[in-house]
């Protein structure tokens, strides 16, 4: 059975990782909400298919952009935060 929007969150931000990272898994959950939004109105408004890869793609995007702009002095590349997010995280 699905979870609900609240468990997934809570199962989501307690993966770990300690005080640090929390604002960063914090940061990734809103990417994550914000980019299957804004596919689904991609879907039903532009007639858009919904493939898991690139919606996948776009969280990491995001969520990477999202960081350097709180971060700007961080000089981890996308590849680096795709390979490595709690480690980016922890900076």
């Amino acid at each position: 059975m699905p979870m609900g929007l609240a468990q997934q969150f809570q199962a989501f931000t307690g993966l770990g990782g300690g005080r640090r990272v929390r604002p960063g898994l914090l940061l990734v959950w809103h990417a994550v909400i914000w980019t299957i939004w804004v596919s689904h109105n991609d879907l039903i408004f532009a007639g858009s298919l919904l493939r898991e890869e690139p919606v996948v793609d776009k969280v990491k995007l995001l969520a990477w952009k999202w960081f350097r702009a709180k971060c700007p002095a961080s000089s981890y590349s996308l590849h680096e935060w795709e390979l490595q997010l709690v480690l980016c995280l922890t900076w």
